[in-house]
């Protein structure tokens, strides 16, 4: 209401009266990692679900776009949902006993990036094997390049999270200078 340009960085909200929104579409991340497991994980998929929170529009798109894609005609069910609040903390207190609830849970999909970092070694540390899950993340961490290498993580989304923060300073910088943008 009072001039502030706002730009929106990896999560929209589209009813706002923001100027831009820079990031992903999210439905077609989450349709990307439902590929994923159509190609990488059993017939017999009992899934868990890492969201930061349950209620954020990108979090939302993510698993409608994952649960479209993903294969129907094998058996799928989504054991959980983890809110892990973009904590390693809770997620590390809540993955495990989530686990140890639903056993048969053997796909692990990450919808965004702390539960992408940390599930391999939340796994390892309660001992669970690695070799039960087929793993998909979203946002890429260079300590990740080995578990991907091995087939730890069966598929990683990557978001260019530097170049949205450069569009959206760009963004900004070219609005102050007078500049017109076209989206």
């Amino acid at each position: 209401k009072k001039g502030v340009p706002v730009v929106f960085v990896d999560s929209d909200l589209t009813e706002s009266a923001r100027n831009c929104y820079i990031g992903s579409d999210n439905y077609q991340v989450g349709y990307m990692a439902g590929e994923a497991l159509n190609d990488a994980a059993p017939n017999e998929k009992r899934i868990c679900m890492i969201v930061s929170y349950e209620n954020n529009s990108n979090q939302q798109e993510r698993i409608k776009g994952f649960l479209d894609a993903a294969d129907n005609t094998v058996e799928l069910q989504v054991e959980a949902i983890v809110e892990g609040k973009s904590s390693a903390l809770i997620l590390g207190n809540k993955l495990p006993e989530i686990l140890r609830k639903y056993p048969d849970i053997n796909v692990i999909v990450c919808a965004e990036g702390v539960s992408s970092h940390y599930c391999w070694k939340i796994l390892e540390e309660n001992g669970f094997s690695l070799d039960k899950y087929c793993i998909i993340g979203m946002d890429y961490y260079e300590d990740l390049a080995p578990f991907i290498k091995n087939g730890v993580y069966s598929a990683v989304i990557w978001q260019d999270q530097y170049r949205m923060g450069y569009e959206a300073v760009k963004y900004l910088k070219d609005l102050y200078d007078g500049k017109e943008r076209i989206e």
